[in-house]
Order: C-alpha cells, then structure tokens, then sequence
C-alpha cells in the first residue's frame, strides 16, 4: 500500500493534527485570508475533507491593512476533556515590537460546526506558534516562540519558552523558561510542539527558517518546562531534513499523532518547485512521513532518508475531482476565503437563481484591505479553471472578472471594462515584478452578453482564454509565467499559495453600481 505526498496539496503550510477515537482532525495556516484557520477531517490520513475554520466572526480575527504573508500563523490543534483548542496568533508585521503578536485559543466541543467557536481567550507571553500541551494531571503549559530574547547569544532570532497556565485565563501560572536556543546558523526555533510518549516529554522544534535551511529538530525532558536534551547519537538532529536539490524541499513545522493501530505518523510543511522555473507557487503544503522509534526512545522520520512523493504503509489515495459550486440559495460552499477580513458582506446568491451576485466595492485587488473577491486554494499544479461571467459596466472604472492571486504584489486578472465611446473590453493585467507594475493585454469585444474566462494551469505557466458564447471555441490572450506570482523581494508575500477566484472592484474608490454575475465556476485538474 502507499499513497502520495502531498497529502493536503495546495496552500495548507504549518499543520497541526490530533486524533479522536477513528477520527483525524487537521489544521493548517491561513494567513491573510478569510476565514482563520482551516480544519480537516481524515479517517484514513490520506483523504481529507475541509470541514470548516476556528475563526469565522470579527470578534475573532480582524485583519485588514496587512502585508502579505502576514496575519494567522502556524496553529495548535489539540482535543482535552471533550473539548477542541486552536492556538494561535495573528501577525500584523514584523520589525517592530508594538506589532509583536499576542496569542490565543479558541475552543468548542462541536469541531463540525464553524459557529460553535468561542472568542479568543489570550495567552501572556507575546510570540507565535503557540502551542498547548494538556498533561495528565491536568496542568496546561503553553510554548511559544518569542522574539524577545535579551541575554542569550547572537543569533538568537527566536527561540522556544514555555510556561504553565491557567487555561481559562490564559494568564501564566510562572515566569517563562527557555526550552530551546537553536544551534543553527539563522539562530530560528520556532513551531514547536510538545507531547508524551512512555514517561518522556518531547518538544520537536522547527529550526533553520522556513526557506531552504528549514529542518525538524527532537528533544526530550523529564518534565514539560525542561531542561531538554539532544539525542546522544552524533547527528541525529535534525530528524527531518530535505536538502535545497531535492523534488520537495522546505520540510519542517512538524507534528505527530499516533494511528488506531500504534503508528506513528509526521505531518508537515514542504515546497515543491516547478522542475524548470524553480517557482514553488502552489505555496506550503502539507505532506505525511512515517515514524519509527528507535531502540532509545527517539523518533525516526521516513527511515532518516529524505521525504519523497511516495508514502508506504497508508491507503492509495483518490485523485482530486473537478470541482464546481451551484451557487444554491443557501450560500457558499466551503472553502472560498476573502483576501482579510471583509467589512460586509458583498455578494449574494439569491438574487439570480444558480449565479453569484458580487458587488465591487472602492478596494482594487492589488490593494492592503479586503476588495470584493472571492478565492478558492488551486490543489493541483496543472488543471482548468473557468467561470462564466455577465457584467455591464455602468461606467469606465467598474471592472470585474476571474483571477490567479496569490497575493497584491502577484497575480494574473482577466476582466471585462468598459471605456468611453469604446465598446466593452477583456483586458489580461498581470504584475510585473521588473518594474513593480502591471502590463495589460486589451481586446474589445463585440457582445453585450455572458462571456466565459478561463485560465489553463501547467506547473510554469497559465494560459489565458476567452469566449463568447457565440464562439465555438475560446480565444488565447496569452500564456502568462507562473513566475509573475513570487516576489521574494517582498518578506512575507512567498509564505502563501495560489488562489483561483473572482472578483469585482472599482478603481474610483466607491462602489460598483452594478454587480457582477458569475456561473459554472469550476477547476478540473489534469495531474
């Protein structure tokens, strides 16, 4: 038996998992995106199903202004007494340390429903990744990698310090206590986790960055809050490593859980980059390694050989289907997000029976607020992405249409305008990284009628069609490179994946007039 990594593809980094009973939960990073915090659900680790978000309401997330790359990071999702936690944190910026994050839980003893979450209790100690362990004699400790280290050595960029809390609270219950100082050159330790295992207490660390450096380091203590050792095998750490040459690299953030039948199991973070661009723009994604332990007590990922897109020992997984929403009058289907939090809701499905109304509001795509767009994670690096569009523009600064984005400074937009005196256009805008710009693809049409757009993906490029629905056959625009979506100028902006949406905007700073209508919405992938 074995199944392919990724097992979660698309843009899920930094994933947490806990087990109950027969039923896996697992919970991935969101970033800027809306709503925080993705959780699915797995009876057999390979099929996974998003079965909603910890952080749906304002009360809970509000980000708006925020930098790509920013927002919700690295999550805990843990089970204790009955009851589901989410920790995490949300990151505003980075730099300056009135915008240090301050994290937070969030429970509920009904994880199959969005709106059972409670409001955020928060934690004392300022950082991210917050973790939460529940030990047996019901004491809760919190870990969390702080940025503020005063008094230990250069680099010291982050490191690990725990302490116990009261849970209802979140108040410490003690000062912190350094767990982990990392070794490595980017002086990083960050997402750490604890667990326990035959009278041990683990703490797996990421260290290195998360870039071409990032690795899974182990070490175990007598008791929660330390001291913790290293193996004493020479060279053991980092338990997981995946060298910058390799198919998958990046591999790190790990967690651990424990099967129905006594395997263990690794879950975490990875990149694959296209062969020939070496662009990763599907994003983080989350992969699955087998775990053995050693006759010391200490865990071996994948044999201690790199990670690869085979996994022995779990169920063949089912390849991704062709995906599409019907637009019912009872809403959304799961699994589209806003780009931040979303001052009002702007679009329906009512109005027009199987179409989506959106209204465009004063926020342009390429703008740090929340424009009024819809985005579904691309899980397949090659595949068909179309909808249907019926917009009029009632005046030249009304534009809408469908979108590759992956963030403000990336994306690819086909779009229906207008100008004056002119008749409608198609106009293919991308980013251009060289300038820090936009380039633009003009084509009038000659209808007044539904118009479809589409874009086919190939893991370097995605080519750009149109067709009226008078034509038998769509019109290529142009094949746009997958590298126009990375900016590794811009900190943050590489953390997220691609997304394939929709949206309508107005470049007059008000609301379109009009709505845009959009039907037949869907990706069928090709892998």
């Amino acid at each position: 038996m074995s199944t392919r990594n990724p097992i979660l593809p698309g843009f899920n980094p930094d994933p947490s998992i806990c087990r109950v009973n027969s039923d896996y939960f697992l919970a991935t990073s969101t970033f800027e995106f809306f709503p925080g915090v993705a959780i699915y659900h797995s009876t057999d680790l390979v099929d996974w199903v998003l079965i909603g978000h910890a952080l749906t309401r304002h009360s809970q997330l509000t980000i708006r202004g925020t930098q790509p790359g920013f927002g919700v990071w690295a999550p805990t999702l843990r089970h204790h007494k009955g009851r589901f936690y989410v920790a995490t944190a949300i990151a505003q910026g980075w730099g300056d340390q009135s915008t240090t994050p301050r994290g937070f839980y969030v429970s509920t003893d009904n994880i199959w429903d969005d709106t059972t979450w409670t409001d955020p209790v928060f934690f004392d100690v300022l950082g991210i990744d917050q973790d939460l362990f529940f030990d047996d004699d019901g004491r809760t400790y919190l870990s969390v990698a702080k940025t503020k280290n005063d008094g230990l050595p250069h680099p010291t960029w982050e490191a690990i310090w725990g302490v116990e809390i009261d849970l209802a609270s979140g108040r410490n219950k003690g000062s912190p206590i350094l767990l982990r100082r990392s070794t490595t050159d980017s002086g990083v330790a960050e997402g750490s986790h604890i667990f326990k295992r035959g009278g041990w207490y683990y703490l797996c660390v990421a260290e290195g960055g998360t870039e071409e450096g990032h690795q899974e380091w182990i070490f175990r203590s007598e008791s929660p809050l330390g001291p913790y050792e290293e193996p004493e095998a020479k060279g053991f750490n980092p338990i997981l490593y995946n060298a910058p040459d390799l198919p998958i690299r990046c591999t790190g953030h790990t967690d651990f859980v424990e099967a129905t039948d006594g395997q263990w199991w690794a879950v975490f973070l990875g990149l694959r980059p296209s062969s020939s661009s070496g662009i990763a723009h599907m994003g983080r994604e989350t992969f699955i390694a087998p775990v053995e332990w050693d006759s010391q007590g200490w865990p071996v990922i994948n044999g201690g050989r790199p990670v690869t897109s085979e996994v022995r020992g779990l169920p063949h997984s089912k390849p991704p289907g062709a995906w599409t929403d019907p637009f019912s009058k009872s809403g959304l289907t799961k699994g589209w997000y806003h780009s931040q939090t979303p001052y009002r809701k702007e679009y329906n499905t009512t109005e027009r029976e199987g179409w989506l109304a959106l209204y465009g509001n004063g926020y342009m795509i390429h703008d740090s607020a929340c424009p009024s767009m819809l985005l579904r994670k691309q899980n397949s690096l090659s595949g068909n992405w179309s909808v249907r569009i019926d917009f009029t523009p009632s005046n030249e600064y009304e534009e809408a249409g469908t979108t590759v984005f992956r963030s403000k400074f990336g994306f690819i937009a086909l779009l229906l305008r207008k100008r004056r005196g002119a008749p409608k256009q198609v106009v293919l805008r991308w980013t251009d990284k060289e300038t820090d710009s936009y380039k633009e693809i003009v084509r009038d049409l000659d209808t007044d009628g539904p118009v479809d757009l589409a874009f086919r993906a190939s893991p370097n490029a995605y080519t750009c069609l149109i067709k009226t629905v008078e034509d038998d056959e769509y019109y290529e625009m142009a094949t746009v490179s997958s590298g126009v979506l990375q900016r590794e100028d811009k900190f943050g902006s590489c953390f997220t994946g691609v997304h394939l949406g929709v949206f309508a905007q107005n470049s007059n700073h008000t609301s379109n007039l009009v709505p845009a209508y959009f039907t037949q919405i869907s990706f069928s992938p090709a892998e």
